[in-house]
């Protein structure tokens, strides 16, 4: 729970990183997932083992 604001934070950021290239790019996605994963688990957030995209919206 206290980890919810970095790790919203940190996920936010590495999104706005991305080209619209790979985010329109269904082959990126897993990377992506595995640096979420990896940035989750540098803030401490240890027990996060998946991150999963639920929506996936590009303005």
């Amino acid at each position: 729970e206290g980890y919810v604001p970095r790790v919203r934070d940190a996920t936010i950021r590495l999104l706005r990183g991305l080209s619209y290239e790979d985010a329109t790019n269904r082959s990126t996605h897993q990377k992506l997932r595995d640096k979420i994963l990896e940035e989750l688990h540098a803030l401490g957030a240890t027990q996060a083992h998946q991150v999963w995209f639920i929506d996936f919206v590009i303005q």
